[in-house]
This record gives structure tokens, sequence and C-alpha cells, in this order.
């Protein structure tokens, strides 16, 4: 990237998730029976920066008309019993009614 390096770590982080977006589409949540993926970052402002950037280029349902992706987000600055919860959520194997056509995604530092 020709570009100054305060700059660089956003251009590079763009790509990357604009890959990683491609291969949620096209890859690893194609199929209807492929609905869950965990996403790890390095930091909490990368898990965050992911995170804004998947609801952005959610594909959405054409059967519903409402997003196709549920994010959850996990990191050290979640309160327990939020943090508790939504890996109950992610991990539990029917999920909420509302969300029974999304694929689930789960983004986490490591």
């Amino acid at each position: 990237y020709d570009m100054a390096p305060e700059h660089r770590l956003g251009a590079v982080m763009r790509q990357k998730v604009l890959a990683l977006c491609w291969h949620l589409r096209q890859g690893v949540l194609r199929e209807a029976e492929d609905n869950r993926v965990v996403i790890f970052c390095n930091t909490i402002p990368n898990c965050q920066m992911v995170e804004n950037e998947l609801r952005k280029m959610d594909p959405g349902d054409r059967r519903s008309g409402q997003r196709a992706w549920k994010v959850f987000v996990l990191h050290g600055k979640r309160h327990k019993e939020d943090y508790r919860e939504l890996a109950e959520e992610f991990t539990h194997e029917r999920p909420k009614a509302r969300d029974y056509l999304k694929k689930r995604i789960l983004v986490c530092t490591d």
C-alpha cells in the first residue's frame, strides 16, 4: 500500500473484512446447513470494526426481508452476564424464533 503509515492499517483491515465477507457469502455460510462461524480478532477495536463492517455488508434474507446474519461479539469489555448470555445463544442448537433463518457469526478476541 502506497500511503501514509497511519492510514495503512485501516486500509489493510478493510481489505481483510471485504475478503471475509466474500467468503461468508460465497463459501462457509452459503449452504443452508452451514449456520455458524467464529471469527477471531487480536484486539477489541478490531473486533468492533469487524462487527460494524459485517452489519453493513449483511446480504439480507430475500425470504424474510430481514438481516441474513446474526452477529455476536465477545471480548473482555463485555459484562460477564452479557458475555455468558451471548455465548449461550450462539452455541444453542435452537436459535430464537426471530433468528431462525439467520446465520450466526461470533466475532471475538482470542
